[in-house]
């Protein structure tokens, strides 16, 4: 197979009433290129003489080893900070946010409040409450090579859990040597504790054909709502990437999240991971898909993004 996704790639619409995300009015993203007076990034650290690369939402560098995120999702934004670190693919699930006190309306989210106060009267969908946790790495390169992926991965959830955020969450390992965050634990609307799945725990089974990757994700997209009666936004697949690519894929009776990584990973091209999104407002999941990126330093000193790839057979 020729050539590489080279795009960061976003699947389904992304509309403030189906996934509480809009760029003019739900303002927590930290896109640009993130750079204090010190002249260095507020992600990385690094100097910025390269190209800056894009910080990741809420993530903030304390010190070597050392990074602490204040974000809507804190767990999605580990995970990304956790690919560019480690070059694993690592994804997130969402969990299906229910109590009030683990939502609130856009408006009052504090990257919003300019936002709030030039439109009166605006409040905006519900959205995750967000929070914090801490993303501590070994302080060298040449520890961070070795270091056990699954524990500092693990040690993120377990920030996430020690400050008290939304959700309860687990590590999944599958494929090869890829990861997903999953959701085990929520509070209902009473706000107790009870037992949640994500939609891509479901057991899923098609018969296996040659299609483009574009009918087979959104296959696997149906099996699950079918399973789950979970509403999952429709796949709105626009790059001919996903059109052109053929994989055969099929499924009996299995793991949805394991046939879907195993429908991404086509040899010779981009790794991808995605994050699944729960939309509290309309309450329905919203797909995405993430080239999986690891960070290298330039001769200059800065750092910058290089796509991983799977290897050719």
């Amino acid at each position: 197979m020729k050539g590489k996704l080279t795009l960061t790639v976003t699947i389904g619409p992304l509309i403030l009433s189906s996934l509480g995300i809009a760029a003019a009015l739900l303002k927590a993203r930290t896109l640009g290129n993130g750079i204090p007076s010190s002249g260095r990034s507020t992600t990385t650290g690094a100097p910025i003489a390269d190209p800056p690369v894009p910080d990741v939402e809420g993530v903030r560098f304390v010190r070597e080893g050392l990074f602490t995120i204040n974000a809507p999702r804190p767990l999605e934004s580990a995970a990304e900070l956790l690919r560019r670190k480690l070059g694993v693919p690592i994804s997130y699930e969402d969990a299906a946010l229910m109590a009030s006190q683990d939502v609130i309306q856009a408006a009052d989210y504090p990257a919003n409040r300019e936002a709030a106060a030039r439109n009166p009267g605006w409040r905006g969908p519900l959205v995750p409450r967000g929070g914090m946790l801490d993303v501590v790495l070994p302080s060298t390169s040449a520890a961070l090579q070795t270091a056990s992926v699954p524990n500092i991965i693990g040690a993120a959830i377990e920030s996430h859990r020690a400050y008290g955020n939304p959700g309860n969450f687990r590590l999944v390992q599958f494929g090869a040597n890829e990861f997903s965050i999953v959701p085990f634990q929520v509070r209902d609307e009473t706000g107790r504790m009870v037992a949640q799945l994500s939609p891509l725990d479901a057991r899923i089974t098609f018969s296996e054909e040659e299609r483009s990757l574009e009918e087979t994700v959104d296959l696997i997209r149906k099996a699950v709502a079918a399973e789950t009666k979970v509403p999952i936004v429709k796949l709105d697949v626009s790059m001919d990437y996903f059109r052109r690519v053929r994989v055969r894929v099929g499924a009996q009776n299995e793991v949805a999240r394991e046939v879907l990584s195993k429908a991404l990973r086509i040899p010779g091209s981009s790794k991808l991971s995605w994050h699944l999104r729960y939309d509290p407002q309309g309450k329905v999941y919203g797909l995405f898909l993430r080239v999986v990126e690891t960070e290298y330093r330039t001769p200059s000193g800065g750092l910058q993004l290089n796509i991983l790839s799977w290897p050719r057979q």
